[in-house]
């Protein structure tokens, strides 16, 4: 898949800065969330390989009490490193606004997963772009 340089700039350094600006606000500011009023969660997983705790800034899409992350790896090839985490260990804490909760990841299929999908693209309409990463 033929990213651009903005993505992969992007890909590669945004998430470095949204975690210093998260940590230090507790998950209140971020940059996609202060320039275009997107909901950024800190995702905290254990390692896969490691067992160590790993923290990611990703885009969240409410559902009731619960929350839903796309693995979209800004339309990369492979899967990020959160999600074999997940698919290893699905208990995670995730941060909004400055409240952390705990939660059990499972993976959505069917029709949640194709509305998701829908909801994911209207809050953020580059994931149109990724299609071909998410529907593998």
């Amino acid at each position: 898949m033929n990213r651009s340089v903005g993505t992969r700039l992007l890909s590669r350094t945004l998430h470095y800065v949204d975690l210093f600006l998260m940590r230090l606000t507790d998950g209140r500011i971020s940059v996609p969330g202060s320039l275009l009023g997107l909901p950024v969660v800190r995702l905290t997983t254990t390692g896969a390989r490691t067992g160590k705790e790993r923290t990611v800034p990703l885009l969240g899409l409410r559902d009731g009490g619960n929350w839903v992350v796309v693995a979209t790896n800004w339309g990369g090839e492979r899967h990020p490193a959160w999600y074999h985490n997940l698919r290893a260990d699905p208990e995670v804490k995730l941060t909004y606004g400055g409240q952390t909760d705990r939660y059990v990841a499972r993976e959505a299929t069917g029709r949640e997963r194709a509305e998701y999908w829908d909801r994911a693209k209207e809050l953020y309409p580059d994931y149109e772009t990724y299609s071909s990463v998410w529907n593998r």
